[in-house]
């Protein structure tokens, strides 16, 4: 035991690996459970209110996932737990949504600010959980990575039910979400008690740094996978906005559902084979994408009534190209992937450039039907990935520094439910 407190292991075993990877199926499992009671709880016009002022909070989050990264990277050196970094970002953070709580309520159309207001505090006790989760990864301890990635998601489909049961809305959602976020984060607080007994809450020098840097290309992953949904929120009908939200849903089902294939690139990355790798990674993906696009235009009314109920019909028909929207974003994945792995950015800015596009044309004149925001979603997507897949083709192979292999997977492994999963 003295040993795994002393010391970082840099190469879990495949036991350790596949037990993680297993405690993350089941919480992405738990993930998408809580999104089938929430919107059968709170239908469709609700159920638009909550994904969009949640999404927006995803992104306001993206950057306490880099605290996982800088704080697993710096275990090596037995730096500091990183937890007044996670407090200082997670009280700015929260700040920063209590300004734009003014903001959401004429986007979303909010009756009052106080719904943004109590999203935005879920991202507290998430920033303490992604430091507590960073020591531990940071230390090789996977499996105490995913029980507490299995807790988090348990504890938010007993917020939701909770709502559900007492037949409340959206501000009661989020407030229930916030408490679960909080009991949540003592459990990797005890798994890490050994290793934070007596170590500095502060990080080194050059923290900061690292945090903004790891934060470039994923939030633009986020950022690409988001605004369409924030602004069918500000310019559709609220029954309309709320099925956009579902097909959303579906999108992500497979966004995330491949992510464990750019996942298993990073570490594979090797100057003799990279370019194999990432289009062997590709096609995976494609490859998936497909079977769940022929799926869903087969048999789209069942898993429309299946997930979301008699009131979200009208997502049916559009419903398979919310799943090649997500299978885009999928490939789009495991480019940027590749790209932070090699340490290249080029993609990433490509990624802030489509989104910015998305966002001007949506707004100038592509927001009178679900259908138009989905196709500039579709095609903004689209050329990011035909970007990357150039890019793959045309450079020359690179490898991989190991600092920047580790930094990735601290950072994604456990992000996967963490973050993303009961998300649409």
């Amino acid at each position: 035991m003295a040993a795994a407190v002393t010391t970082r292991t840099t190469c879990p075993s495949r036991t350790s690996s596949a037990a993680l990877g297993l405690l993350i199926v089941l919480a992405n499992a738990l993930g998408y459970g809580f999104i089938v009671i929430a919107a059968r709880a709170l239908g469709p016009a609700d159920f638009g209110l909550f994904s969009a002022v949640n999404s927006a909070c995803l992104v306001l989050a993206t950057p306490v996932g880099a605290v996982q990264v800088v704080v697993a990277r710096r275990q090596a050196e037995h730096d500091g737990t990183g937890l007044r970094l996670a407090v200082g970002l997670g009280g700015v953070l929260v700040a920063l949504g209590a300004v734009l709580s003014v903001l959401a309520v004429p986007a979303f159309h909010l009756d009052r600010g106080m719904t943004m207001f109590l999203a935005a505090a879920n991202v507290f006790p998430m920033a303490i959980t992604a430091a507590l989760q960073g020591v531990l990864l940071g230390r090789g301890r996977l499996v105490a990575v995913g029980l507490s990635v299995l807790v988090t998601a348990a504890t938010r489909v007993i917020a939701v039910q909770a709502t559900r049961a007492g037949g409340h809305g959206v501000d009661w959602l989020f407030s229930a979400l916030l408490i679960a976020g909080f009991a949540s984060a003592l459990l990797p607080a005890w798994q890490a008690r050994a290793e934070i007994a007596g170590a500095r809450t502060h990080l080194g020098p050059g923290a900061v740094r690292e945090l903004l840097r790891a934060n470039r290309t994923l939030g633009a992953l986020i950022a690409l996978s988001t605004v369409d949904l924030l602004l069918a929120r500000h310019y559709l009908p609220a029954a309309d906005a709320g099925a956009y939200a579902l097909g959303s849903v579906f999108s992500k089902v497979v966004m995330w559902g491949t992510q464990f294939l750019a996942l298993g690139i990073v570490p594979a990355l090797h100057p003799s084979d990279s370019r194999k790798r990432v289009i062997e990674a590709t096609a995976m993906v494609g490859l998936i994408g497909g079977l769940a696009i022929a799926i869903t235009w087969w048999q789209a009314p069942l898993m429309v009534s299946i997930v979301g109920g008699s009131g979200y019909g009208h997502t049916e028909g559009i419903l398979v190209w919310f799943v090649v929207l997500g299978t885009l974003l999928g490939l789009a994945q495991v480019l940027l992937y590749a790209g932070m792995a090699t340490d290249d950015g080029r993609l990433g800015l490509l990624t802030w450039a489509a989104t910015a596009a998305l966002v001007v044309v949506v707004i100038a004149s592509h927001h009178s039907h679900a259908y138009r925001i989905l196709a500039t979603a579709l095609a903004a997507t689209a050329a990011v990935v035909l970007l990357g897949l150039v890019s793959v083709f045309r450079s020359p192979a690179t490898g991989l520094r190991q600092e920047a292999g580790e930094a990735v997977l601290s950072r994604f492994s456990p992000v996967v439910s963490a973050s993303s999963a009961g998300d649409s």
